[in-house]
């Protein structure tokens, strides 16, 4: 918008970029500018604000920072914290360090003007950083990780916490391809109303299982070959990776080890060896840089030599 300094207007230009000071300003417009947003709209009775990873946490400074004004204080008191806790749920996502944003207290203070983040390490801080996990866990009155095994890494990480896991899930109903679909009426004819039916999917037959996967694979195939113009064959073992390729979201993990795989198909004499190919010109391991997006893999795990 015109009415913003050039240097801000670029702070929307790149997700997860730039140096420390470029993030933290993002995170401010994510957190505080949030906030204010919904206020701005008329929002004034919200009963929970949920932090979607700490990168949003600092929608509770912002909160204790209206409390504050409230009561017509130029600074943050612990009885503060207490009253802005139940408004607030955290959610964190991954172990992985990229996944847990720091920043010093000095760039803190310039970026955020809290001289209170000194008085009040035990809430803001970590080591003597601002740690936005670490403050989001301190101001949530409820704590979830997004599958019992992650749960389990983030207790012992953060061991003070009551963490409870919650597992990551998508709207059955919406995601489940149209083949699928099909076989799950036939078969589990609740599955849309009770998407925990879907545990007797085990009893279905697996011919008619692989009919229905092999029917979305062509599908899928079809699309690619509309999308890039490169043809697929759909009897080769074919992985995807669709996501925003950010590093900690751990692409490589599909390429890492095919032992497993090799020795399922050696089992079933076949021969040994790998090969992998990118819809798109350029090596493997570039494959997996922020600037990819999403690729399809193509090869047979133990392809003939």
């Amino acid at each position: 918008m015109p009415e913003n300094a050039t240097w801000d207007r670029t702070l929307t230009h790149y997700l997860y970029g730039g140096n420390t000071y470029y993030r933290l300003c993002q995170e401010v417009i994510l957190g505080i500018g949030g906030v204010r947003m919904l206020r701005a709209l008329g929002h004034h009775d919200v009963q929970r604000f949920h932090m979607n990873e700490g990168h949003a946490a600092l929608l509770g400074l912002e909160l204790l920072d209206e409390r504050a004004r409230w009561f017509q204080r130029d600074r943050i008191l612990h009885e503060d914290l207490e009253a802005i806790r139940p408004q607030c749920v955290f959610t964190t996502h991954t172990p992985v360090a990229a996944g847990h944003d720091q920043f010093t207290l000095e760039l803190a203070v310039r970026v955020l003007g809290h001289s209170e983040m000194f008085e009040m390490k035990e809430v803001f801080c970590c080591e003597d950083r601002l740690n936005m996990t670490f403050l989001a866990l301190n101001l949530s009155h409820y704590i979830n990780g997004v599958a019992k095994r992650h749960t389990e890494v983030m207790r012992m990480m953060f061991a003070k916490y009551r963490i409870d896991d919650i597992t990551n899930g998508v709207h059955a109903a919406t995601w489940t391809s149209a083949p699928f679909r099909e076989l799950f009426d036939r078969h589990i004819p609740d599955w849309k109303l009770d998407n925990a039916s879907l545990r007797h999917a085990l009893n279905i037959p697996s011919v008619e299982v692989w009919q229905a996967h092999q029917q979305a694979k062509r599908q899928l195939l079809d699309r690619v070959r509309r999308e890039t113009q490169i043809g697929m064959d759909e009897s080769v073992f074919t992985l995807g990776f669709a996501r925003r390729a950010a590093a900690y979201k751990r692409g490589d993990l599909l390429v890492t080890d095919f032992g497993p795989a090799q020795a399922h198909r050696s089992r079933r004499q076949a021969p040994t060896g790998c090969c992998a190919r990118l819809i798109r010109p350029r090596p493997l391991t570039v494959g997996y840089s922020a600037l990819l997006g999403s690729f399809v893999m193509q090869g047979s795990v133990c392809p003939r030599q």
